[in-house]
C-alpha cells in the first residue's frame, strides 16, 4: 500500500512539472504504410505543428469526437478544445460554479453514446480552513454548449475528502464510467457508473487505492482500470464482477489505457520506487499478461491503437514509440530534442496526432 502511494504521488508530481509549448504536433505518418525500424536514437519524422489560439501551460488527452473531430483539455486554462484535421481549433471555457473555489479539470475525457463529449471537473473551496469539494460531470456539445451535473462520488461518507474525478470513458451500454480519488487523508479511489443525464447510478469505492487515473471500456462491455493499492489491473464485467490481473515485475500502477486488437487491452505502467522505470502491459482476451519494458529511461504516459496491429505510445523524452503485433518496438525522434508527448491518438485522417510538451521544466 505504501508503494502504491509513493508511485502515485510521483506520477502526480512529475506530470505537474510538464509545461506545454502552446502547440500540437501532427506526425504526418500514414500508420498503415511500411515504416522501417529505427535505431533506439530514433528517426526524425515529417511533422506539421499547430499552435493553440491562446497560450497554454498544461494540456492533455487527445480524444476522438463526433464527425471527425478531436478534443483535448487545457487544464491550466480551464478550457476544452475542439480540433479538426486541418489544424483549426475552437476553445471553450469551462464555467466555475462556486465563487472563490479552485477548479481542477480531469485529465481524460470521452465521447458518450449521445455523441457529446464528457469530462470531469472538481471545485475545491479552501475558505474558512475547509476543503469542501464538489465534483461535476460535464457535457459539451459539438457546438460548445456545456452542461454540468454535480455528482457525489463517495455516497457512504459524503462529508469526507473524496478527491476529484480524473477520467471518463463510455461503456457499450450507453452509460458513462468515471474514476478518480485522492492520495491523502486516508487515500481513496473510486469508480462510478453514470447516465448521460448526469445521474450517478453506482459507485465502487476502493479505500487505499489513491488516484485511479486510467479507466477504459472495451467492446465487450467490460470496464478496465488500475488498482494501485494492490498492483492489479481490474476488469469489471457487465455483471459487476471484478476480475483482477497482477502487474508483473514490481510495476504497481497505470496511467494510460487503450483497447488494442483481438480483444486485448494495453496500459502504460509505472514501477515502484524506480521513478524512470515504465513500460507497456498487454492483457490478452485470454487473460495473459505480458510486459514490454521501454527503452532506457523512457517514461511513457499514453498509448493508442494504430493500424495493422500496431500500438503507439508517447513519452516524456523527445521521441514516440510504436510496438508491433510481434512485440517489436520502434522509436521515432520528435523534431525538437527538448520536447516530449503527453498524449497520442490515431486521428480520423489516419495520421498520428501528438500533444507536444516542452521538457525544459521537466527535471
Amino acid at each position: 500500500w505504501s508503494e502504491s502511494l509513493e508511485a502515485c504521488s510521483f506520477m502526480t508530481h512529475r506530470f505537474k512539472r510538464v509545461a506545454i509549448r502552446n502547440s500540437l504536433l501532427l506526425l504526418m505518418i500514414l500508420v498503415g504504410m511500411s515504416i522501417a525500424r529505427s535505431s533506439p536514437a530514433g528517426a526524425t519524422l515529417s511533422t506539421t505543428t499547430y499552435t493553440t489560439p491562446t497560450p497554454t501551460t498544461f494540456s492533455l488527452d487527445l480524444t476522438s469526437g463526433p464527425n471527425e473531430t478531436m478534443w483535448f483539455t487545457k487544464i491550466s486554462e480551464h478550457q476544452v478544445v475542439k480540433l479538426l484535421t486541418d489544424g483549426s481549433m475552437t476553445e471553450y471555457t469551462i464555467p466555475l460554479h462556486n465563487t472563490g473555489a479552485t477548479l481542477t479539470v480531469a485529465m481524460h475525457m470521452a465521447m458518450g453514446k449521445d455523441e457529446n463529449m464528457w469530462f470531469g471537473t472538481c471545485e475545491v473551496d479552501y475558505s474558512n480552513g475547509g476543503d469542501a469539494v464538489t465534483n461535476y460531470l460535464n457535457k459539451i456539445t459539438e457546438t460548445g454548449v456545456i452542461t454540468s451535473y454535480a455528482v457525489l462520488v463517495n455516497p457512504n461518507n459524503p462529508s469526507s475528502w473524496a478527491g476529484c474525478i480524473q477520467s471518463v470513458t463510455s461503456g457499450t451500454d450507453g452509460n458513462l464510467w468515471i474514476s478518480g480519488g485522492n492520495d491523502d487523508e486516508g487515500s481513496y479511489g473510486f469508480v462510478a457508473k453514470a447516465t448521460t443525464s448526469g445521474t450517478i447510478s453506482q459507485v465502487y469505492e476502493y479505500p487505499g487505492a489513491a488516484w485511479i487515473y486510467a479507466i477504459k471500456a472495451d467492446a465487450d462491455g467490460n470496464v478496465w482500470y488500475p488498482r494501485p493499492d494492490n498492483a492489479h489491473i481490474t476488469k469489471k464485467t457487465p455483471a459487476g464482477v471484478d476480475v483482477e490481473y497482477s502487474l508483473p515485475d514490481g510495476y504497481i500502477d497505470a496511467y494510460g489505457a487503450s483497447e488494442g486488437f483481438n480483444g486485448d487491452m494495453w496500459f502504460t505502467v509505472l514501477k515502484a520506487h524506480e521513478k524512470n522505470k515504465t513500460g507497456l502491459v498487454r492483457i490478452s482476451a485470454l487473460g495473459e499478461v505480458t510486459l514490454y519494458p521501454t527503452d532506457g529511461d523512457m517514461v511513457v504516459y499514453s498509448v493508442a491503437k494504430g493500424l495493422n496491429g500496431d500500438m503507439w505510445f508517447g513519452s516524456a523524452q523527445s521521441r514516440i514509440g510504436k510496438i508491433d503485433k510481434d512485440g517489436q518496438m520502434s522509436f521515432y525522434a520528435l523534431p525538437d530534442t527538448n520536447s516530449g508527448s503527453s498524449s497520442i491518438l490515431l486521428g480520423p485522417d489516419n495520421n498520428i496526432w501528438v500533444v507536444e510538451v516542452d521538457l525544459s521544466t521537466f527535471k
